[in-house]
């Protein structure tokens, strides 16, 4: 009984909880980002789901994040590292090698996506690189709004028609160039 009560004096006079939880998190990103065995897996209910695997990164993510703060974790995990993977997962042609996986944009989307507020968010972001990569962007969104459980805002819907438009009008400049 004394020893713990020892390290909880130890443990409540740091002013930072012990461990590197920001090594933690990013050795954790890095191995989820590379983890060739993450994949999606068929799922009668939702279509396609996240394997458990993935999930598992999901959850340790959130968990060391919460660790640090909403703040401390949008300044240096979503800004600096999940916004560059979703930035260059809309920009890249899908006949290229890819970067980011598939499957690991999705469970970005997942990671970021949990409150409502930080969907909408992530689909006005979205909304913002479809110059990049239209089509993705259009799929990614309709796909968002056919599973979503609330009402999608008239904003949301306005953002769909326009990268529809973009995409059509690509496609109409990409007809002409051939002919």
């Amino acid at each position: 009984m004394a020893e713990w009560e020892q390290y909880q004096d130890v443990y409540c006079t740091m002013k930072e909880p012990p461990g590197n939880i920001y090594n933690a998190i990013t050795s954790t990103l890095k191995s989820f980002l590379e983890d060739s065995s993450l994949r999606f897996l068929e799922n009668s209910w939702y279509g396609y789901d996240l394997c458990p695997a993935t999930w598992n990164y999901i959850f340790s993510l959130d968990l060391l994040c919460a660790q640090l703060g909403w703040t401390w974790t949008i300044t240096n995990i979503i800004r600096k590292d999940l916004w560059l993977i979703l930035n260059t997962w809309l920009r890249q042609a899908r006949t290229e090698q890819t970067p980011f996986r598939d499957v690991c944009v999705a469970a970005v989307f997942r990671l970021l996506g949990m409150p409502w507020e930080v969907q909408l968010s992530v689909i006005y972001a979205t909304h913002d690189l479809a110059p990049s990569n239209p089509e993705a962007a259009l799929k990614t969104l309709e796909s968002w709004r056919k599973n979503s459980t609330q009402p999608v805002p008239p904003a949301v819907i306005k953002c769909i028609t326009q990268i529809s438009f973009l995409c059509h009008q690509t496609k109409s400049q990409n007809s002409k160039k051939l002919l």
